[in-house]
């Protein structure tokens, strides 16, 4: 499991990407301690 992956998991419970629709880009980059997310919608 990658470095991404294994913080989403643990602070976030995020397993699936498709749980990433449960949370917003604003928390994600707080989790994963960036100032920016690029998300692909589809």
């Amino acid at each position: 499991m990658n470095e991404v992956d294994q913080i989403l998991k643990d602070q976030m419970g995020l397993t699936l990407g498709s749980q990433l629709e449960l949370t917003t880009p604003q928390k994600l980059g707080a989790a994963l301690g960036v100032d920016a997310v690029l998300m692909a919608i589809s």
